[in-house]
């Protein structure tokens, strides 16, 4: 709790300091979480995050050392930032004007990553495929306001993507449905070699969009309050999945 505060809540809640992306050279320690039920007949449920820094995802010696965490998960997120898929990135460039360096991607292209975790782990599994319940997600999504029109060629105006969604008492499957859908599509279209790849190796996916801060940060600091939108729900996703929580339709 005193790392969290000290590493997290602090610097972004209280002082508006962008958190520092994760650092390959550095050893990441897990987030270990436990849940205690009020229900004396239901044990505790334990969770442990593992966070991997996305440019080490294509090097093998450093999935040769993390891999295990991925190859043993229960779950996976797997965090694409837009600014990753080309299509994107020109587009926003063109929307937004271009300043030196501003919109060049630090990391590789998604469909890299996934054929690199094949390489390491996917291809032993069974028809080369894992069932490990994956969910995508597009981070950094109020970006996408500037990518929005009426025709919908990219994001429509009245997305669903901009709009906060709490899953409360159990998880929407309505609501799944309509935001799994809209991403998948827009995926697609943007970037269909990394769609194709995940469709090949990957049993069960969900895609999602997501913004942790709400709106983007200026030279490493928050304009605004820190607003997220729809940030907890691929991890809700994957609680239904792996039978913690109920599902149903509206």
């Amino acid at each position: 709790s005193r790392k969290f505060r000290t590493y997290y809540e602090e610097p972004l809640f209280e002082r508006g300091d962008l958190l520092a992306s994760t650092q390959k050279e550095k050893m990441q320690e897990p987030f270990i979480f436990q849940f205690v039920f009020k229900d004396d007949e239901k044990p505790p449920l334990t969770l442990v995050f593992f966070d991997v820094a996305g440019e080490g995802m294509v090097e093998q010696d450093y999935l040769g050392l993390h891999g295990q965490h991925i190859k043993n998960s229960a779950g996976i997120l797997l965090m694409v930032d837009p600014l990753q898929i080309r299509s994107i990135r020109e587009k926003i460039r063109m929307n937004l004007g271009d300043k030196p360096g501003e919109w060049v991607s630090q990391y590789d292209e998604p469909r890299d990553v996934v054929l690199t975790m094949f390489g390491d782990f996917i291809a032993y599994q069974e028809n080369n495929k894992t069932d490990i319940p994956t969910a995508v997600v597009l981070t950094k999504s109020d970006m996408l306001h500037s990518l929005k029109d009426e025709d919908g060629e990219y994001i429509k105006s009245n997305s669903n993507v901009f709009n906060n969604m709490v899953h409360r008492n159990y998880f929407n499957l309505t609501e799944f449905e309509n935001i799994d859908g809209e991403i998948r599509r827009f995926i697609e279209k943007v970037d269909r070699p990394f769609k194709g790849t995940m469709d090949v190796y990957f049993k069960d996916t969900a895609y999602y969009a997501v913004s942790a801060l709400g709106s983007n940060p200026v030279d490493q600091k928050l304009q605004t309050v820190v607003s997220p939108i729809r940030v907890d729900e691929p991890f809700i996703w994957l609680l239904y999945k792996l039978n913690y929580i109920e599902g149903r339709r509206e």
